[in-house]
């Protein structure tokens, strides 16, 4: 079954000509979550032990480093938590008992996938934690979060506290990102950004983004536009100083759906994913002309920053 979402971007974003080849654009770091099968297989990949060693297990311990920093900033004052591209391990559980028991904090996950905000929820209820008074999933695309996040503002919860984790932030072009965020910020709302960043040559150990769980989260992207598993190839390259995943098509091919029809050839590829690496100091100077009061911590090795 062809999935609509990924249907109605391929066709809105077409393709380029690179050579003799057509590459199609299928990027957008939404559709990774707009079906259950791709949302769990987004799960599964946060499973993976370079994942886990790489991002979570660093940025817990850079949560812990910088919590009385956190605790002095947030004081005591009701806050929304907004937990951008939401997952269902507990990092945000540890965050909240970091800050003390005192401050009453409304949680609001925010995906585009309601069954990631409905695990991220379930994580938080079950951690039985009293000083979380509300739930309020947002089921929003990407585009929509700056918005989103204005409106979460009332007179119980004026200030905004918002967590983007994961390494998320690398999925998206930063400056627009950080630009459509910036607009809607008020003074005492609070931003942390959890996201690797490098050392040595930029473009090094692709081998991390050509491992199967890659192809087993991207291939439901495939199957949303109607290919079986045999007829399409995923690899990974360098290009335009970014890591691009992507699939070389196998066979000619032909997709109806919705009275549209899309030709596609051998030799064609479907760019799925875009994936940027900053050194740190990129990383930092970015955040400083949106954002110009804030800290930057790393950790030892210096490949992974919490800002």
């Amino acid at each position: 079954m062809v999935n609509e979402s990924v249907f109605k971007e391929l066709i809105r974003l077409g393709y380029s000509k690179e050579k003799k080849k057509r590459v199609w654009e299928l990027s957008s770091p939404d559709l990774f979550y707009s079906s259950p099968d791709l949302a769990q297989a987004f799960l599964n990949l946060k499973n993976f032990p370079i994942y886990r060693e790489r991002i979570i297990e660093r940025e817990l311990d850079l949560m812990k480093e910088s919590a009385a920093a956190l605790k002095k900033v947030l004081g005591n004052q009701p806050f929304n938590l907004i937990d951008l591209h939401c997952a269902n391990d507990d990092r945000v559980v540890r965050f909240i008992n970091l800050l003390g028991p005192k401050v009453k904090i409304r949680y609001c996950p925010v995906n585009i996938s309601p069954f990631l905000t409905q695990q991220a929820s379930a994580v938080v209820r079950n951690a039985r934690l009293p000083h979380v008074i509300i739930h309020k999933p947002q089921h929003v695309p990407s585009s929509d979060w700056a918005t989103t996040i204005s409106m979460l503002r009332g007179t119980n919860y004026q200030r905004n506290v918002v967590l983007l984790l994961g390494s998320s932030l690398a999925f998206f072009e930063i400056n627009d990102f950080l630009f459509n965020l910036s607009k809607e910020w008020f003074r005492g709302d609070f931003l942390v950004i959890g996201n690797g960043v490098r050392t040595g040559k930029r473009l090094v150990h692709l081998e991390i983004y050509k491992d199967t769980l890659f192809h087993q989260w991207y291939i439901h992207l495939m199957h949303g536009l109607g290919f079986k598993d045999e007829e399409v190839r995923y690899d990974a390259r360098f290009g335009n100083s970014r890591v691009e995943c992507f699939y070389t098509l196998l066979t000619d091919k032909t997709i109806q759906h919705a009275e549209k029809s899309v030709v596609f050839k051998k030799g064609d590829e479907i760019l799925v994913a875009v994936i940027y690496k900053y050194y740190a100091r990129e990383l930092e100077n970015f955040c400083r002309m949106y954002f110009p009061e804030g800290e930057f911590l790393t950790d030892e090795e210096r490949e992974y920053a919490l800002v």
